[in-house]
């Protein structure tokens, strides 16, 4: 008859603990997840079997942990550090209730066994779970601790694991190789999860990098490819143009005449066509907009590509960004009229890329300020600047890259020549 109490407990408390995560996660109780919880029966029957014989007080909150921890797994396809979490809120709230339960008892002078409070406690979690699950915006709860940091949860699911931990072997006499054991398989179970943690966050943080940089050059590429239409349309006229030619020239000689003269330029402007061909799109894309801006502000932009298949372990954005410090430094640096001349090679699984334009002679000391943080050579807002080659740096040697700085001449004149490798 005890077990038959026990078994029913057990049962209420796995009911309860699958609205509570179709209430946090906003799931149809009668979905098709409901059918999963049949596999829960004979599992609660094992667990309500073990926890009799060894001694029902304290293994029943080690039991429930269990198979509802293996229940949110299982049913509702969340990963195991989210389903810790998910179990430790709701027996929160289970122990709240348990407890407010005891005042109640105790102010009202009642006396209840063990059994009769314990059946009492899961039918009204039972009824509060369906109460919540029909009005409250738990899901809401959810959705904010499971989007917040990864290495907070991970910090949350580990102290779950520790009071677990420390709540079995308190209330039990396993001796000390058993407790060893013990601790060692949890141990081992906390450093899995942490390493999976960490790894999840580094890929959402990469992904969230990744997202940024493409809503941030967008506008970029779309410039670029409006720049593509009204070249393709500018050719189109001119092909129009060409010929109508004929028409207005019968004779051969008067028409090779008019095609000779004829001044209009088709297509697309030759260094723009050829940066076109990259690999890499936002990076092409990013470089035909700084050639406009430097056509803009009348100075002369030179790009010669060697390799247009950019290999390189690092992300294209924080290529992009290695490259706009160089090209922005280069484009302050210059008068207009003169020229910045760049250079893209991809060797050995790295980008090589060169810049140079006209700047001063490199001193050794000169050299050792390049990088330090706050150097700049600009007279004007120098707490705004002073921070790109610093960064710069960083990004080179978190990448294991290399930084060439010299000076060269270039048809007799001096030039400031950067030149990275990642």
């Amino acid at each position: 008859m005890t077990f038959i109490f026990y078994y029913i407990e057990n049962l209420l408390q796995f009911i309860y603990a699958y609205v509570m995560g179709c209430a946090f996660m906003s799931v149809n109780c009668k979905s098709h997840r409901a059918y999963r919880c049949i596999a829960a029966i004979p599992l609660i029957f094992l667990f309500t079997l073990f926890a009799e014989k060894e001694g029902y007080e304290f293994y029943t909150n080690i039991i429930c942990v269990l198979y509802t921890v293996i229940l949110y797994v299982y049913v509702f396809h969340i990963c195991m550090a989210d389903a810790i979490l998910l179990s430790a809120m709701m027996f929160a709230l289970f122990l709240v209730s348990g407890e407010i339960l005891i005042i109640i008892f105790s102010v009202a002078g009642i006396t209840i066994d063990y059994i009769a409070f314990s059946l009492t406690n899961n039918l009204l979690l039972l009824v509060l779970a369906l109460v919540l699950y029909k009005y409250a915006p738990l899901n809401l709860v959810y959705s904010y601790i499971m989007t917040s940091n990864l290495y907070i949860k991970s910090l949350e699911v580990d102290v779950c694991i520790a009071l677990f931990v420390f709540i079995l072997l308190s209330g039990t006499n396993f001796g000390r190789h058993a407790d060893y054991t013990i601790v060692f398989i949890f141990v081992s179970y906390m450093i899995s999860i942490n390493v999976e943690t960490i790894y999840y966050q580094k890929r959402t943080d990469r992904q969230a990098k990744e997202l940024e940089s493409y809503e941030k050059y967008l506008p970029i590429v779309e410039e670029m490819i409006s720049y593509i239409r009204l070249q393709q349309h500018d050719f189109n006229n001119h092909l129009q143009a060409m010929q109508m030619l004929p028409l207005a020239h019968t004779d051969y000689n008067s028409l090779k005449q008019a095609i000779m003269s004829y001044s209009g330029k088709a297509g697309l402007i030759p260094a723009h066509l050829e940066v076109l061909k990259l690999n890499m799109k936002l990076v092409a894309g990013f470089l035909i907009s700084k050639s406009e801006e430097c056509t803009l502000h009348k100075k002369n932009f030179e790009i010669d590509i060697k390799n247009y298949s950019l290999q390189t372990v690092v992300p294209e954005y924080t290529l992009i960004e290695i490259m706009g410090i160089l090209i922005d430094n280069a484009i302050e640096a210059c008068s207009e009229e003169q020229n910045i001349y760049v250079q893209i090679d991809s060797k050995e699984n790295k980008v090589h890329f060169y810049i140079s334009n006209p700047g001063p002679e490199l001193t050794p000391e000169l050299r050792s300020l390049f990088f330090a943080r706050g150097y700049t050579t600009k007279q004007h807002d120098k707490e705004q600047h002073g921070l790109g080659l610093y960064k710069l740096k960083k990004i080179a040697d978190s990448y294991k890259g290399m930084i060439i700085l010299d000076n060269r001449t270039r048809n007799g004149q001096q030039l400031v020549c950067f030149e990275i490798r990642v």
